[in-house]
């Protein structure tokens, strides 16, 4: 943090939220070659370096009675997730606002993590230099009840993603949980993702069933001699007993078709050696690693958006909720590598028109920014008027956009000879 005035540090960290909130809604008005790394490092260790989880809300995660973001600013139908949930540092649950922000503020909190959101205004990419978010700035990629579909590109660059290291947190739903009536639920959604890599069930060994269980406490637990199983079971943040559901699926798993694939929790009645009756499973593809379960409820931590009706599953004593997603967080991030670099990984709004003003917000990743030594480019057409450094990763910036400027702009964040750049990042529209 510079030493600088700047309001972040007048206003404390309660301050920081309700100052950025208002900021940005005035802007916005292969299973073979995994198999023989099972026997890794011992479950029970914490991350040695935090790692970068980023959760989901393109896919109308708000919608409805739902609130499935670790922070958001505002109340339906206008809720905003900002990128970097604020305060940076919480020090409870109850200073990020959504529905899943237990899980986040615990990561943050222990030092785990460094969280972001994907804005409902963000793009789902691998390895496309012309996103700040893709999903290669990460370990982990959260999508909790998807309300949307993927598209088909979307579902290439989810599973790239995956395949080339990446960890992957599936939350599902019950059958017809479509709480924006666009004829799309969670299990249909998460079930044409795994049709994506080939066969009519796909080759990932995953598939939801498409049906409602209304209130069990699964807890018929997986072989806890298999190293990954036993890593979410037992893993940093301690064991667990079992999850609930309350309205949710399970899913039939098979090893015939990859041989990674295990379940973690089984709904009673159901053998820890079958294949049918799993609520939560595990699998890796390629170098990456996947997690599943068939219910948001245990998730919920029954704060967030005032306007829906959420319940308080995290802490619910007939499971362990806290621990079993605590622990397949850690355990998804596995072996995989993210640059260390300084990145910009949000402009917010990430586009204008051409022969107006705007305001934005620029996020970035391990920066510098200094007020002395920080300056700001979009290129021909589109005059720098103010940047103001709110700390090393958080600048605004103004600027006057001419009227013949449109297109596709480079966004550069220069401080000293750290160069920051997004290729076409910044998008102008007509006038």
């Amino acid at each position: 943090m510079n030493s600088v005035l700047n309001p972040y540090r007048l206003m404390g960290e309660r301050g920081r939220k309700g100052w950025t909130g208002l900021l940005i809604l005035a802007l916005l008005t292969g299973c073979s070659e995994l198999a023989r790394d099972r026997s890794r490092a011992s479950p029970a260790e914490m991350p040695e370096r935090p790692i970068y989880v980023l959760f989901d809300n393109t896919k109308a995660e708000t919608a409805g009675n739902a609130d499935w973001v670790v922070d958001a600013v505002g109340r339906d139908p206008g809720r905003i997730t900002p990128i970097v949930p604020l305060p940076r540092n919480p020090q409870g649950e109850t200073d990020w606002d959504g529905a899943l922000s237990s899980w986040g503020v615990e990561l943050v909190r222990r030092g785990v993590a460094d969280v972001n959101s994907l804005p409902s205004s963000g793009r789902i990419t691998f390895l496309d230099p012309t996103n700040p978010q893709d999903l290669s700035k990460y370990h982990v990629f959260v999508v909790c009840e998807p309300n949307i579909a993927f598209t088909p590109a979307e579902r290439r660059a989810i599973l790239e993603f995956v395949h080339n290291g990446g960890g992957l947190f599936i939350i599902a739903n019950h059958a017809g949980a479509d709480r924006n009536n666009d004829g799309a639920d969670p299990p249909e959604i998460w079930n044409a993702l795994f049709r994506e890599t080939g066969a009519p069930r796909g080759q990932l060994g995953l598939w939801f069933n498409r049906e409602t269980i209304r209130h069990e406490d699964p807890d018929v637990k997986g072989d806890v001699n298999d190293p990954d199983v036993d890593a979410v079971l037992n893993g940093p943040f301690g064991s667990v007993r079992g999850s609930i559901i309350r309205s949710g699926a399970d899913m039939i798993i098979d090893p015939d078709v990859n041989p990674t694939v295990r379940g973690v929790l089984f709904r009673r009645g159901f053998s820890p050696q079958g294949r049918s009756g799993v609520f939560a499973a595990l699998c890796r593809w390629g170098r990456g690693r996947l997690f599943a379960i068939g219910d948001s409820s245990p998730a919920d931590d029954g704060t967030g958006d005032t306007s829906d009706r959420l319940f308080d599953g995290w802490r619910d004593p007939a499971g362990s909720n806290r621990e079993l997603f605590l622990n397949a967080t850690v355990w998804l991030a596995g072996d995989a590598v993210v640059d260390e670099a300084p990145t910009l990984i949000g402009i917010t709004p990430n586009r204008a028109r051409a022969g107006r003003t705007a305001r934005l917000l620029i996020n970035a990743r391990n920066s510098h920014f200094s007020p002395e030594l920080t300056t700001i480019s979009f290129g021909e057409g589109v005059d720098i008027e103010r940047v103001t450094v709110i700390d090393e990763e958080t600048l605004t910036v103004n600027i006057s956009v001419h009227a013949q400027a449109a297109g596709p702009r480079t966004v550069e964040v220069v401080t000293g000879d750290e160069i920051l750049r997004v290729p076409d990042g910044f998008i102008i529209d007509g006038a």
